[in-house]
């Protein structure tokens, strides 16, 4: 692996996560390092590759990560003055690993039904436990529960909240979360 520096130039665009990198946060699909699970987890569309590299040191000197990450459809480079697109390198050739295929997952068993008032409160609640255990990461989760209409809906985005706040926050954290919301 080349071990590029990145130019000063590029230190100032914003990295965020695609929808496939949010997807790979929750999943856990494709054989990335602990480097690149730390870039994908800070990759939010608001720090920059120089941020990045304060809480990620190993990124200073090796902008490969970057590149195999936004190869792999997992980011984007944003140029923060235009919001567009930004290139730090050339393209590589080399193509990202292919994702070992998902075992379908046993059906799960029928949920009571929940009352839209009953829905407003858990919603109400989750939107504070998100703010209390991500921060000023929460945003992003916080319009995902928004959406949401159905416990069945409800049940699927509890269940990407535990490994989300898992990431963030740790397995205890993501415990208690989990003993709130999994009944």
């Amino acid at each position: 692996m080349n071990n590029r520096r990145i130019s000063d130039e590029a230190l100032d665009t914003t990295v965020r996560r695609t929808r496939k990198g949010n997807t790979e946060l929750v999943v856990k699909q494709l054989p990335l390092d602990d480097y690149q699970r730390q870039i994908l987890l800070y990759a939010n569309g608001r720090r920059s590759i120089e941020e990045i590299s304060e809480k990620v040191p190993m990124l200073r000197n090796n902008q490969d990560l970057l590149i195999g990450m936004k190869e792999a459809g997992l980011i984007e480079l944003i140029d923060p003055e235009t919001d567009r697109s930004a290139s730090i390198a050339p393209p590589v050739t080399a193509e990202p690993a292919a994702a070992p295929a998902a075992q379908p997952a046993a059906p799960a068993p029928p949920q009571p039904p929940v009352s839209s008032a009953q829905l407003k409160q858990i919603k109400i609640s989750l939107t504070s436990d998100l703010i209390r255990y991500l921060g000023s990461e929460a945003d992003e989760p916080i319009q995902g529960v928004e959406t949401v209409s159905n416990a069945e809906e409800l049940r699927v985005v509890v269940g990407e909240l535990i490994e989300l706040i898992k990431l963030y926050s740790g397995d205890i954290a993501a415990e208690h979360f989990a003993a709130r919301y999994t009944k």
